[in-house]
């Protein structure tokens, strides 16, 4: 970013104006990063709590968006948004082929992997207590920026040895697909809620901003529950659209 971006006096007002002129004047970009607080502040000659009053009064204007321990970022306007209705179309097994729709490179990183015998997790999946069931817990990324939190559940004995594979390189459609399990009928659940502490930092975003959480429970052919999924979706990086019909 050119950080030469006021051209009157450098007060919070002049700085709002400035940076929401280049916003819609499109040479600051949806995503891109604005200076840091502080090195604004030092570049156009004022205290940081101007430069920190303008960041606040964009923010609550829609122009600017911040993500924890990332920084400030112009937001994303409604064409800059991924069309969640794929995913409820499609379901889970339509995250990475929504995402290269849009162009968007996509990568995963596993935080946590394993096998629990949790009694709420095989309620889910149908199967006896105390059965085991593998966990895949991972984030989603697109052109390398935080987008979903996906926590899925397997039945283990369907899938033995899963346990052994490395879902940051191995696409878990494609293991499930390899195995004759792959899901072709989903069952979902979608709400918007509040970003939890956990996700919100795994996302970039702060507590509480909104997300999408849909829960996914998933077939294979046989109708036999091979999956169940539950993800937390950025609002501000997707959009939710519904067609009538008579």
């Amino acid at each position: 970013m050119n950080k030469k971006i006021i051209e009157k006096k450098p007060d919070t007002k002049a700085i709002c104006d400035g940076i929401r002129r280049r916003i819609e004047q499109g040479s600051l970009l949806p995503g891109e990063r604005l200076p840091a607080e502080r090195e604004l502040a030092e570049v156009i000659g004022v205290g940081r709590a101007a430069v920190q009053n303008a960041y606040n009064k964009l923010r609550d204007e829609g122009y600017l968006t911040k993500r924890k321990g990332f920084g400030t970022f112009v937001s994303r306007t409604e064409e800059n948004r991924m069309n969640f209705e794929f995913l409820s179309q499609t379901g889970n097994s339509g995250i990475t082929a929504m995402l290269n729709n849009y162009n968007v490179s996509t990568s995963n990183k596993v935080f946590s992997q394993g096998i629990t015998t949790e009694r709420f997790f095989t309620h889910k999946l149908g199967i006896p207590e105390k059965s085991d069931v593998f966990f895949l817990h991972r984030v989603r990324y697109g052109d390398g920026e935080p987008l979903i939190v996906e926590y899925t559940y397997l039945p283990a004995e369907e899938f033995p040895g899963v346990d052994k594979v490395d879902f940051s390189k191995v696409s878990l459609y494609d293991y499930m697909d390899a195995k004759g399990r792959m899901p072709v009928l989903f069952n979902e659940k979608l709400m918007t809620i509040d970003a939890p502490v956990h996700e919100a930092k795994l996302l970039g975003v702060n507590a509480g901003t909104p997300l999408y959480y849909v829960e996914f429970i998933c077939f294979d052919k046989n109708r036999k529950i091979v999956e169940y999924t539950e993800s937390y979706a950025r609002s501000d990086r997707f959009q939710l659209n519904f067609t009538n019909r008579v």
